[in-house]
């Protein structure tokens, strides 16, 4: 009987479809990586596709200011084999990134995720 009355009043949210390969070769076909700002925008695409990142994870959504969660430039860094941080793409093993929280982390203890 409680459960019938904790049902949502307002209609369910409607969900996105994921990002595809197929969307990512779109974007990077319309993309002229010449130009910095095309490399910047390619980059943050590529950090959102492989670490699986929610459009609040990666930028602000409203508002003039960041969200308090949204990716930093001092939260990525890209190590060599060693471990040791680097800029040379010839070197580089791997990308971490620190999210300070999430949606579904918006209190708790930064979450650190690497890919190699």
């Amino acid at each position: 009987m409680l459960m019938r009355g904790i049902g949502r009043l307002d209609a369910p949210h409607r969900r996105r479809a994921p990002a595809s390969i197929e969307i990512m070769e779109t974007c990077f076909a319309a993309l002229d990586l010449l130009h910095p700002a095309d490399q910047a925008l390619w980059g943050v695409l590529c950090l959102a596709f492989f670490f699986l990142l929610r459009r609040s994870e990666i930028v602000a959504i409203t508002g003039s200011s960041f969200q308090w969660f949204a990716l930093k430039d001092r939260e990525v860094s890209i190590t060599d084999a060693e471990g040791a941080p680097t800029e040379d793409p010839e070197s580089a093993a791997a990308v971490h990134i620190r999210l300070s929280g999430s949606k579904t982390n918006q209190c708790g203890a930064p979450t650190v995720r690497m890919l190699t």
